[in-house]
């Protein structure tokens, strides 16, 4: 409840979106239940998503502007670290939003 109820979502470790998405995977219907009540009575939580992945765009368009010219090593993995944090979001987003928890959908 405490990832959920978050709404600086950026000082979350990225660890915390694979851990909920974990939750999510196995299917615990308690987990689910509780991810959906939080999200039906604060819309809090899916602002700041939406803010993460805003600006995940914005940081990826700017990289891309520059993909031309040697990236230094720790620009590299500035980058690689800027995509794993996005796709352990998207992952999270997906398995709250597919279809093996009929009351979410």
């Amino acid at each position: 409840k405490a990832i959920i109820c978050r709404t600086d979502l950026e000082a979350l470790h990225p660890e915390t979106f694979s851990f909920a998405a974990m939750l999510l995977e196995r299917g615990n219907i308690e987990v689910q239940t509780l991810f959906r009540g939080v999200l039906e009575k604060d819309e809090r939580f899916v602002h700041a998503i939406k803010g993460l992945i805003h600006k995940a765009i914005d940081e990826a368009r700017s990289d891309l502007m520059y993909i031309k010219r040697k990236y230094t090593r720790r620009e590299q993995a500035s980058i690689k670290d800027k995509r794993n944090k996005l796709s352990k979001l998207l992952r999270f987003i997906q398995l709250l939003c597919e279809g093996h928890f009929t009351p979410m959908q």
